[in-house]
C-alpha cells in the first residue's frame, strides 16, 4: 500500500502501520462478537495474532533485504518485507489462530472464528486502500471489501459458537458474562475508534490533495510544496562548491530528498537512496536523484562531508545552508521526499522513511503517467 505518512507537527507516524493496527482491531472486534458471552481470555489468541502479523511483516525484511538490515539494523523499525512479507504475515497469523482456536473449540468452530478475524481485518485494510491509495485501488478492491464486510456479518453476527465445555458451565455465569460483554469490548473498541480518527485525518488530507490536483488541472497551478504545484526553484552548492539548480534537471523525473546527519531515520534511508541512484545511473535514463542536506540544521559542513564519505554516498548532494529550500518545501520533519516530473511539477510527496522498492514504484508511476513531450 503506497500511502503518505501522517505528520503531527514534527512527528511522523507510519500510516501503513496505523492501517494494519486498525485492521487488526477490527478483526479482534469480529472475534469478540463471535465469542460474545464467553470469557475475555478466549480473545487472547486474536490479540496474539495481531502481534505475530506485525512481527512477521516487519521481520520479513531480513528475508527480502538482508544486506540493508545488516548495515542498518534500525531498518526493521521503518521498513517491512513488502508484498512477500505481507502474505507471509497473513499465513503465519491465520495459521496461529486456526491452531489455537482448534484446540479450544474444535476445527469447525476454529475455521469460523479465524474467518471472522480475516474478514474484519480485510474489510478495514481494503477500505484504506480505496480511500488512501486511489492510484492502486480497482474493482477487485471494491469487490473484496464487499465480500469481507458481508462475511463479517455472517460469521460474527449470525452463527453462534457452541464450545464443548458449554454444557458444563453454570447458566448464571454465562448470563453474567453476556452482561459484561460491552465492558470487555471497550478496550479494542476505543483503540479502533482512535485509529479510525487518525485514518480519517489521513483520508481528509488525501481528499484535500485530490482537490488541489483538480484545481491545478484547471489551470490554477502555482508554486508550492503540495502534489500538483510547481516545485519551488533553488540553486545550491554541492560538496565541491559547484552550483546546482533544480532547473538543471528539467526534462527528467527527479527525486528530491531532504535530510540531516542527526536524523536516525535518514541514516536508515540512505542505503536505499544510494541503491536507487546506482540503478538509474546504470540505466542512463531520464531519472535523477537530488539530495538536499538541510545544512542550517547541522553543526557544520565538515560534519556533512564526513557523514557522506563514511557511507560512500555518491549521489548528488547539495547544501541548504540557510534552510530556505527546506522552508519553501515546508519541510518540518526528516526525511521528506518529493518526486518532480520533467515539467517541474511535484507529483508525489512522502514524509518519513521510504524504501527502495517504494521509491522506485513511485518514480516509475510518475514517469509513466507524466511523460515529457519531446
Amino acid at each position: 500500500m503506497a500511502v503518505t505518512n501522517l505528520q503531527l507537527g514534527s512527528l511522523v507516524l507510519n500510516a501503513e502501520l496505523l492501517v494494519v493496527l486498525a485492521a487488526g482491531l477490527m478483526g479482534l472486534f469480529a472475534v469478540r462478537l463471535r465469542l460474545r458471552g464467553r470469557s475475555e481470555r478466549d480473545t487472547s489468541p486474536a490479540w496474539n495474532a495481531i502481534g505475530i502479523w506485525i512481527a512477521v511483516w516487519k521481520g520479513s525484511l531480513i528475508l527480502t533485504d538482508a544486506v540493508a538490515v545488516i548495515r542498518q539494523p534500525l531498518s526493521l523499525l521503518y521498513y517491512d518485507g513488502g508484498t512477500i512479507g505481507f502474505w507471509l504475515a497473513c499465513v503465519c497469523g491465520l495459521t496461529y489462530l486456526q491452531y489455537r482456536y482448534g484446540k479450544m473449540y474444535g476445527a469447525a468452530d476454529a475455521w469460523r472464528i479465524t474467518g471472522a478475524f480475516a474478514a474484519g481485518w480485510s474489510t478495514v485494510y481494503l477500505m484504506a486502500i480505496i480511500i488512501l491509495d486511489r492510484a492502486s485501488a480497482g474493482y477487485a478492491h471494491w469487490l473484496g471489501m464487499f465480500v469481507s464486510a458481508t462475511s463479517v456479518f455472517l460469521l460474527a453476527g449470525i452463527w453462534r459458537i457452541r464450545p464443548r465445555k458449554a454444557a458444563e458451565e453454570d447458566p448464571g455465569e454465562g448470563s453474567a458474562r453476556a452482561e459484561s460483554g460491552l465492558r470487555r469490548m471497550a478496550v479494542p473498541g476505543a483503540g479502533l475508534a482512535l485509529l479510525l480518527v487518525l485514518v480519517s485525518y489521513m483520508a481528509f488530507d488525501q481528499t484535500e490533495r485530490l482537490m488541489e490536483r483538480i484545481e491545478n488541472r484547471n489551470g490554477n497551478s502555482g508554486v508550492g510544496a503540495r502534489a500538483g504545484n510547481i516545485a519551488p526553484a533553488f540553486e545550491l552548492n554541492n560538496l565541491f562548491g559547484e552550483e546546482v539548480a533544480l532547473a538543471d534537471y528539467k526534462g527528467r523525473t527527479v527525486l528530491v530528498n531532504f535530510w540531516t546527519t542527526w536524523c536516525r531515520v535518514c541514516m536508515t534511508e540512505m542505503p536505499h537512496v544510494q541503491k536507487l541512484h546506482e540503478v538509474y545511473r546504470e540505466q542512463g535514463g531520464d531519472v535523477a536523484i537530488l539530495s538536499v542536506n538541510v545544512t542550517s540544521q547541522e553543526q557544520g559542513e565538515e560534519q556533512v562531508r564526513q557523514y557522506v564519505e563514511k557511507r560512500s554516498l555518491d549521489f548528488p548532494i547539495v547544501l541548504d545552508r540557510r534552510g530556505r529550500a527546506a522552508d519553501d518545501y515546508r519541510v518540518a520533519a526528516y526525511p521528506a521526499t518529493f518526486i518532480v516530473d520533467g515539467d517541474g511539477i511535484i507529483r508525489e510527496r512522502f514524509l518519513g522513511a521510504i524504501s527502495y522498492d517504494d521509491m522506485k514504484k513511485r518514480i516509475e508511476r510518475v514517469r509513466d503517467k507524466y511523460p515529457v513531450e519531446q
